[in-house]
């Protein structure tokens, strides 16, 4: 039952691994003799051109020396020749060293004695490349995204990279979903529980996946009910206070966002005029524009950064702008397009985020025979702005700046709804019909689809539908009510749709409701109080 050594061969200062330590099975390289315990410590050069030596007390150590337990190994690596060689990285099982010892490129390490270890040095050529192992890592499954970074720079799998550098991970959940776990190869990461991020040290071939399992999600919709706004959560409302105290002043929430579970609904404040305004989902305000006649009909988040979109007169300038309120105390103004004798008023309606661009859409009005035109911006983040003409918005003239607009992208394509449904791709614009629908307003994407909201056509009276689009086909997915109604807002949440509009009651009055289409096509109508309005926004939340 006593471990048999088997010293290692030393030539020319070199040590080199011939058989490592040879145990019999009753050994596992400890010992405690009735007194503090020792460990076997093993240790070499991987590939030569150097040497390794270690130390306890001063007093050199062998290869396979058993060192009592709590002591301190210090390990000092020589190159055969300096000028040629010098130290790639350490490797050290188990571990880890202590810290700020053993990193890429030094010469020594420590190591704190508390069980057999096995420490190896390895050199290389002062001119040779760096050591790469091959990264993989990916979504096991649906539900997120997972994006992955080295030194701050980010990477694609497969991905090259230098042994002992540290890949930073980190996944996304898609609304209604949370990570669940990691995974190397497979095998569950402790260490990472269900955290959103990853450090991975590069130690060996490694493919890394994230997996995501659905969460509970909370309903938003902003809307008016009774002359009053309101956002309503799940159902329950809450009053949007305005910042003036005037009984006489109107607060007209549109479009409603989510950050996690942070919610702001954009719209504005009329108190003789009328100024934008961004709300919290308690009912508080976050941000108070102070340039009158001016208006905020979407938000949207853009690589780290809170943006409104609409008009903005600033008492020189007048037109369609895109603003950052990242900073609410100084907020600052894009114009996209200004209004002038040719362009008598132009507005942005609606504002899209996706996969590194920026896009707004919007309307110009000429200013001789105030045609109406719908327009797509595309924003660069050197702050470049391109215009391109749709053409009529489907409204109506005069109409435009009543109604709400939609805008998505799936893959290259950008979809604009305005009445009217367009398709873009790059600079060509291909209009797509819509079967038995009176008007399309809303827009989403949904596991890869495009699906467009509004109302079908007059016949029995407009009801609330969503269609299907692919490419540059429509067909009827869901007809929402059995009352003249209509859809304003739509969103996604895991396989399911989300509508907000209005239905015209026996009353003969517009109320706000909201729609959820699960993905088997079961259909659930949530009407928002009895009072008159609308809903003009939807979105979802983690859930609180």
């Amino acid at each position: 039952g006593k471990a048999l050594l088997k010293k290692l061969p030393i030539a020319a200062g070199v040590l080199l691994f011939a058989g490592a330590l040879v145990f019999t099975s009753c050994s596992n390289g400890s010992d405690s003799g009735g007194g503090t315990p020792k460990h076997v410590v093993t240790f070499g050069v991987e590939g030569g051109n150097g040497t390794l030596k270690a130390k306890v007390d001063g007093t050199e150590i062998n290869s396979g020396d058993k060192v009592e337990q709590g002591k301190i190994v210090t390990f000092t690596a020589t190159a055969d020749d300096p000028a040629q060689y010098n130290v790639d990285y350490w490797t050290v099982s188990p571990g880890p060293f202590e810290e700020g010892t053993g990193t890429i490129g030094s010469t020594s390490a420590k190591l704190k004695v508390v069980q057999p270890a096995t420490v190896t040095v390895k050199f290389k050529l002062t001119s040779a490349p760096p050591t790469m192992c091959t990264v993989s890592f990916g979504v096991s499954g649906t539900g997120g995204t997972l994006k992955a970074t080295v030194d701050g720079t980010e990477i694609t799998s497969p991905a090259q990279v230098e042994k002992s550098k540290t890949v930073v991970f980190t996944a996304e959940a898609a609304l209604g979903y949370a990570v669940e776990k990691w995974t190397d190869g497979g095998t569950p990461i402790a260490a990472a529980g269900t955290n959103t991020t990853y450090n991975h040290t590069v130690n060996a071939d490694a493919n890394i996946a994230v997996h995501f399992k659905t969460a509970p999600v909370d309903v938003y919709v902003s809307g008016r009910s009774g002359d009053k706004g309101y956002v309503w959560k799940n159902g329950a409302p809450t009053k949007l206070r305005p910042n003036e105290t005037d009984p006489s002043v109107e607060v007209s929430p549109y479009a409603v966002r989510s950050r996690g579970k942070d919610v702001y609904i954009a719209g504005e404040e009329n108190w003789g005029s009328v100024y934008p305004r961004v709300w919290k989902k308690d009912g508080s305000l976050h941000w108070l524009g102070t340039n009158r006649w001016s208006m905020a009909y979407d938000i949207a988040f853009y690589k780290g950064k809170t943006l409104v979109a609409g008009h903005t007169y600033d008492g020189t300038d007048s037109g369609a702008s895109i603003t950052d309120i990242s900073d609410t105390a100084n907020p600052v103004v894009t114009y996209l397009c200004k209004e002038s004798p040719q362009i008598h008023l132009t507005k942005v309606r609606a504002l899209y985020a996706e996969s590194g661009k920026l896009y707004a859409a919007g309307y110009k009005q000429d200013g001789t025979t105030y045609k109406t035109t719908v327009v797509l911006w595309t924003v660069t983040d050197a702050g470049t702005v391109s215009e391109l003409e749709l053409g009529r918005d489907g409204q109506g003239a005069g109409t435009s700046t009543g109604m709400m607009y939609g805008l998505c992208t799936a893959g290259s394509s950008v979809y604009v709804a305005t009445g009217n449904l367009w398709k873009v791709e790059g600079t060509t614009v291909t209009s797509i019909t819509v079967p038995e629908a009176n008007g399309v307003y809303a827009l989403c994407v949904c596991n890869g689809i495009v699906y467009a909201a509004g109302q079908t056509d007059y016949d029995g009276g407009s009801k609330a539908a969503v269609w299907k689009i692919e490419g540059t086909n429509a067909s009827l997915h869901k007809e929402l009510s059995t009352v003249s109604s209509g859809v304003y807002a739509l969103c996604t949440g895991r396989d399911d749709l989300y509508a907000a509009g209005f239905y015209y009651d026996t009353g003969h009055k517009f109320k706000p409701v909201w729609w959820h289409i699960a993905a088997d096509g079961t259909l659930t109508e949530n009407k928002l109080g009895t009072a008159e309005g609308e809903a003009l926004g939807i979105c979802l939340a983690a859930q609180e």
